[in-house]
């Protein structure tokens, strides 16, 4: 699946379902780094979408970058209410609060 998406990208560099596939499969395969720079490119492209900014806050977590991971949690909380994604908001606001609490 990993080359199916790379593949896809040499042919279409801004797909961006290619981008997150990518990211998602790299995570699944303990692919850290490489993830963070799938996952970095769909939040600068469209900082709009807070599914996006959900799982590069969750990236920066498990790396270890605890401020990284906040300012992304709170920007996608934001963004999730602003969209009235209601669930996904309050989902945040807790995680962000678990996160700080550390």
């Amino acid at each position: 699946a990993e080359a199916h998406f790379r593949l896809a990208l040499q042919s279409q560099p801004k797909h961006r379902e290619a981008h997150f596939s990518l990211a998602r499969i790299l995570t699944l395969a303990g692919k850290a780094e490489a993830e963070s720079h799938y996952l970095e490119s769909l939040v600068v492209e469209d900082e709009r979408t807070a599914v996006h900014r959900y799982y590069l806050a969750d990236y920066y977590h498990r790396a270890g970058r605890l401020d990284e991971a906040i300012r992304e949690a709170r920007a996608a909380r934001d963004l999730a209410e602003r969209y009235a994604k209601h669930d996904l908001a309050r989902y945040l606001t807790d995680l962000v609060q678990r996160w700080q609490s550390r």
